[in-house]
């Protein structure tokens, strides 16, 4: 995961050498369980020979990102009139993935000659915070509207980069 591709405030944290851990587990649900922990696959599969059980393979130490404290990502849902459907509160692995797609995506799918819609990914305080947010940038929108989608391209995606909205390639 590159840094650039986390939210402002996130730290990447990136162990030495992963490495790989063989559990061995036994059960289901309730009854489910771990009997041994190997280093060594070998090791684990021979532990199975004499035991009941199958192997697991997991990775140990790997990257991942550790995401702000004072903030919580947020996806709200407005109608092109101005209107907020929902704001919803995301995981950060979400919103990442997402975020990196579009920031604001515009769209009539599934709604031909209804009103279309605007979707916005945000990092806020609390659900006031991120309605806030959509709705100074739906004031942006709303004043291009040759910026929204028509029948002939139902979807547009826009980024915010060094403060201008570009619209996205994917």
């Amino acid at each position: 995961m590159k840094t650039d591709k986390l939210p402002k405030g996130s730290t990447l944290i990136t162990p030495p050498e992963p490495k790989t851990v063989y559990l061995v587990t036994e059960g289901e649900y309730s009854d489910y369980r771990v009997k041994a922990v190997f280093s060594i696959k070998e090791l684990a599969e021979a532990y199975i020979a004499n035991h009941e059980g199958g192997v697991e393979e997991y990775e140990m130490d790997t990257e991942f990102a550790v995401y702000p404290k004072d903030r919580q990502p947020y996806k709200i849902r407005l109608m092109k009139s101005g209107r907020i459907l929902y704001a919803q509160e995301r995981s950060w692995d979400d919103y990442v993935t997402e975020h990196n797609t579009y920031t604001v995506r515009l769209s009539i799918w599934g709604r031909p000659n209804k009103e279309p819609e605007m979707f916005t990914n945000c990092e806020a305080r609390d659900k006031l915070h991120a309605m806030k947010i959509a709705a100074e940038r739906w004031q942006f929108f709303a004043a291009h509207d040759e910026l929204w989608p028509t029948n002939e391209k139902r979807e547009r995606d826009f980024l915010l980069r060094e403060g201008n909205w570009v619209e996205s390639e994917t």
